[in-house]
């Protein structure tokens, strides 16, 4: 909880049994960047390096971490997918309100809170990365942003059944866009060109707003390529 006094703790937890869990908890008044990544000197993908607590934290053998952050702190977590081709989804804890949750081939289990700032890095393009963000019961305070590279992919996820509306901008130029739920508001961004987007609105009447070189709303043009699954309609 908050600042690590130590300069390295190696956190194990021994052998797997899929409950292992590891609290990490944000200092109040104190803005942290959280970064999580599979251990570099190891490349093992039970060990992962923990930055931003003040500490350094060598994880082992854990199937959960958690960060709660402290909403008003401007607290951010970034994952880094590592060099190995990754596939990261990022969702709703079930039956926990306002907690994001994480699962990837590459990380244990990740659930959020509090946050300002949710952000999953890619790897320079020396690998391929996708990252799947469902974004109807995501906490909507938070703004989630995908550092992609042209190998990786955006995928933005609808409920079954629900009448998704999303709108697509490019807010800052370059290769970004930007996908926002009309639902919620939850804003996903990729901040440099990835190779593909995808929306995956599954059931429901579904609709998709691309806007595109508009002076008014101010979005430039879309480079990245779009692909819309609409599902099954209703």
């Amino acid at each position: 909880s908050g600042g690590c006094p130590f300069h390295a703790i190696h956190v194990h937890g021994g052998n797997p049994s899929a409950s292992d869990v590891l609290n990490l908890v944000g200092a109040v008044g104190i803005t942290e960047n959280v970064q999580i990544q599979q251990d570099v000197f190891s490349q093992d993908p039970t060990k992962q390096d923990v930055f931003g607590l003040g500490g350094f934290l060598l994880v082992s053998s854990v199937e959960l971490i958690a960060f709660t952050g402290n909403p008003g702190d401007n607290d951010t977590l970034r994952l880094t997918a590592g060099l190995a081709d990754a596939q990261f989804r990022v969702d709703d804890q079930a039956a926990a309100i306002g907690i994001g949750r994480v699962t990837s081939n590459v990380l244990p289990v990740i659930n959020f809170s509090g946050l300002a700032t949710f952000t999953i890095d890619g790897a320079l393009g020396f690998n391929s990365v996708e990252a799947a963000f469902a974004t109807k019961n995501l906490p909507a305070a938070t703004t989630y942003l995908f550092g992609a590279f042209f190998t990786d992919k955006l995928i933005i996820e609808g409920g079954d059944s629900f009448h998704d509306f999303y709108t697509v901008t490019n807010p800052i130029g370059l290769g970004s866009v930007q996908v926002v739920d009309a639902f919620n508001g939850v804003t996903v961004r990729k901040t440099i060109a990835a190779g593909q987007l995808e929306l995956r609105t599954l059931g429901g009447n579904d609709s998709v707003f691309v806007d595109v070189d508009n002076a008014g709303s101010g979005s430039d043009l879309i480079l990245v390529p779009i692909l819309f699954d609409g599902g099954s309609g209703f």
